[in-house]
């Protein structure tokens, strides 16, 4: 395989029904070897609960007779935060090796799932990291969007506002709403990108997620929201 994989800027816009359409063809003539990927990548994701679940059993079970609690408590935790990024990462790599996949179809730049495998693989903490630094990104739009809606509850000491502060509250509702589909839309593609391109960092990652997705945030909303009624029945 060349090291120069596709971009994902030699593949052009298409519909919503044809990004739709095309997805399901791509996964129906390789059902198997997603599937296996997926389950593969779902059951990394049940490892923090096979380990907090007894450990919380565990300590509970031996608190009264333990001295230094506290300590084992930070320890289990550390230990299990450990384990869940670590089963994050490779959630999202099983993740990234179907999308690597898919897109190399599209480019005609086909790959065994061997050969995906070994290219995402070793960028397990990429994932993490950017996932890390998304999250610091949502905390920070979330305290905006709670000191917003804040100011907006001052409005109630001003008397001639009060017939229309339900009507405010509820535009208000409907922007913050909107507002968290466009950031989801324009972060989307972050992890995917991982699996795609070369030399990115999680800086670099969600710089590009953001670049990609410009005027096309609610193009990739309306692709989710028809795959997830499309999937949802089955």
């Amino acid at each position: 395989m060349s090291e120069n994989f596709g971009s994902p800027g030699q593949i052009q816009p298409l519909s919503v029904g044809n990004v739709v359409t095309a997805g399901f063809r791509i996964y129906r003539s390789h059902l198997k070897s997603y599937f296996f990927l997926a389950l593969i990548g779902y059951l990394w994701s049940l490892l923090p609960f096979l380990f907090f679940i007894p450990a919380v059993i565990a300590l509970s079970w031996n608190l009264r007779f333990n001295n230094n609690s506290l300590l084992v408590w930070l320890i289990v935790v550390l230990i299990g935060l450990i384990v869940y990024f670590y089963a994050l990462g490779k959630f999202l790599v099983n993740a990234a090796i179907i999308s690597r996949l898919a897109f190399g179809e599209l480019v005609n730049q086909p790959e065994t799932v061997n050969t995906a495998r070994s290219q995402v693989k070793p960028r397990l903490w990429m994932f993490v990291l950017t996932v890390l630094l998304l999250l610091v990104i949502c905390f920070v739009l979330l305290l905006l969007f709670v000191i917003s809606l804040s100011l907006l509850q001052v409005l109630q000491w001003i008397k001639p506002l009060n017939l229309i502060l339900p009507l405010i509250n509820i535009l208000a509702f409907i922007i913050i709403l909107a507002a968290i589909f466009w950031f989801t839309a324009r972060f989307f593609i972050a992890d995917v990108l991982i699996g795609i391109e070369d030399n990115l960092d999680p800086i670099t990652t969600i710089s590009r997620s953001w670049d990609l997705s410009k005027k096309n945030a609610l193009r990739i909303i309306s692709i989710l929201s028809v795959s997830l009624l499309i999937t949802m029945p089955i």
